[in-house]
């Protein structure tokens, strides 16, 4: 079902989003009622919020796409991978007629997800071959088929300087890359694209204290150190945002 033409997208308030949600009331419009989970559409996207994006399917409401069900690696921000205007495939997770409320995936029901390594199983110094989901100004997340992203820090892409993670890598691209560290309570994995088809170790990285160590009491934290903190502040403050209609999905 072709949805109609997509409306300019503009800022709106918390109160307002209920409101801004609802798609305009014409003939030809999918009433709820008639919406079932599992079900395949072609829809635009009407309006991008941190916490996920507003779909137009051609039902009375626009559903919603959380961050969450956006493709299966890390998201950081809706912007990187979808835009106002733009055709998705979406399915339908479930209804709330009662509520006016459509909530979408772009993961195909009944698809096998890739089974995830666990980080026990992983171990340091093992070569993988990854694809990037997600850059930063500090480094790349890199989803090696572990239950989470790993990052290359910017100090670990090259041997050579790096100004912007950009300039070495892009979003999507296949990458080999050599697991430096595991940190299982923080569930944290740090990784390197230097020297990975060497038999031998970068002889710097020997002398170089774990990227992911905890740091000492009278220490300050680490560049990479930090990074986590604000990629995982950044993750979980996008899905649990006070001002998310739809609570917690």
């Amino acid at each position: 079902m072709s949805p109609q033409e997509v409306k300019e997208s503009t800022a709106i308030s918390p109160e307002s989003e209920q409101d801004t949600a609802t798609a305009e009331s014409t003939p030809g419009r999918l009433p709820l009622g008639q919406l079932q989970e599992g079900m395949q559409y072609e829809g635009i996207v009407r309006n991008l919020q941190p916490y996920g994006a507003f779909v137009d399917i051609g039902a009375e409401r626009d559903g919603l796409l959380h961050i969450s069900q956006v493709g299966e690696g890390f998201v950081q921000r809706l912007e990187d991978v979808l835009h106002i205007g733009q055709s998705i495939v979406v399915w339908v997770r479930d209804v709330d007629e009662e509520r006016g409320r459509v909530r979408l995936t772009t993961r195909m029901p009944g698809q096998t997800l890739v089974t995830r390594k666990k980080l026990d199983d992983l171990i340091e110094g093992e070569v993988m071959e990854g694809r990037v989901c997600s850059i930063t100004q500090f480094g790349a997340f890199v989803d090696i088929g572990a239950e989470t992203d790993g990052l290359v820090h910017v100090s670990e892409l090259s041997t050579m300087h790096v100004n912007h993670p950009a300039d070495i890598v892009s979003r999507g691209e296949r990458v080999r890359v050599r697991i430096l560290n595991v940190d299982i309570p923080r569930h944290r994995i740090g990784l390197t694209m230097k020297n990975v088809d060497s038999d031998d170790p970068d002889p710097m990285e020997e002398n170089q204290p774990d990227v992911m160590a905890e740091a000492q009491p009278d220490s300050m934290p680490t560049a990479v150190e930090i990074a986590f903190r604000e990629a995982q502040t950044n993750n979980n403050s996008e899905h649990d945002a006070a001002d998310n209609p739809f609570g917690d999905l």
